[in-house]
C-alpha cells in the first residue's frame, strides 16, 4: 500500500521507494515487448496469423485465471502500434478471437 502512496513508483529512487511495483510494471513491459516481438517475428501472414490467435488464447487463459496484469500485458503487446498495423494478418483472424480483442 505504501508503495501506491505519492506516486513512488514515479520517484528517481523508485527501485528503493516501490520495488514490488517497479518489477511488476518491469514484467508487463517485458511481457508486451514478448508478445509483439513473437507476431512480428514471422514473415509469412499464415504464421503470424496463429501466434497471433495463440497469443489471444493465452489472453483468455490468463483471465480464467484471473490475472488481470499478464492480461493487459499481453494485450499491451497486440496493441502495440507495429502489430495494430497488421491489417491483413487481423483480417485472416477468425471472428470468434477478434471479438475477444476487440
Amino acid at each position: 500500500m505504501y508503495e501506491l502512496a505519492g506516486q513512488a513508483w514515479n520517484k528517481k529512487d523508485a527501485d528503493v521507494r516501490a520495488p514490488n511495483l517497479t518489477k511488476l510494471i518491469n514484467h508487463t513491459n517485458r511481457l508486451s515487448i514478448w508478445v509483439s516481438s513473437c507476431i512480428l517475428r514471422e514473415p509469412k501472414i499464415q504464421k503470424r496469423r496463429k501466434v497471433m490467435g495463440n497469443m489471444i488464447l493465452l489472453c483468455q487463459y490468463l483471465l480464467s485465471l484471473r490475472n488481470y496484469h499478464s492480461v493487459m500485458g499481453v494485450l499491451a503487446g497486440l496493441a502495440s502500434s507495429p502489430v495494430s498495423r497488421l491489417k491483413f494478418t487481423k483480417r485472416e483472424l477468425p471472428t470468434k478471437l477478434t471479438k475477444v480483442i476487440n
